[in-house]
C-alpha cells in the first residue's frame, strides 16, 4: 500500500469498510458452492480458500483501522 499525506481523505479507498464483510460472505458462499461441485479434494481446497480469504480481509481491515488512527 501506498503511503498518504497526513489529513488526505479516505473517501475514495476500495473497497470501503462496510463493504468488506458483505464481500467475506459472498466468497465463502461461492467457494463453498463450488468446493462442493468437485467432492472432497475440492471440500479442501474450498477450506483452504476460505481460510486464505478471511485473512486477507482481515489484513486489510486491521491496515486501514490502524491507518486512521495516527
Amino acid at each position: 500500500m501506498t503511503t498518504r499525506p497526513v489529513g488526505e481523505s479516505r473517501r475514495y479507498d476500495f473497497p470501503p469498510l462496510w463493504l468488506v464483510p458483505l464481500a467475506l460472505i459472498l466468497g465463502i458462499g461461492l467457494i463453498v458452492f463450488v468446493s462442493l461441485t468437485f467432492g472432497l479434494l475440492g471440500l479442501v481446497a474450498g477450506l483452504v480458500a476460505i481460510f486464505w480469504l478471511q485473512r486477507k480481509a482481515d489484513t486489510y481491515v486491521r491496515t486501514r483501522d490502524s491507518s486512521e488512527d495516527d
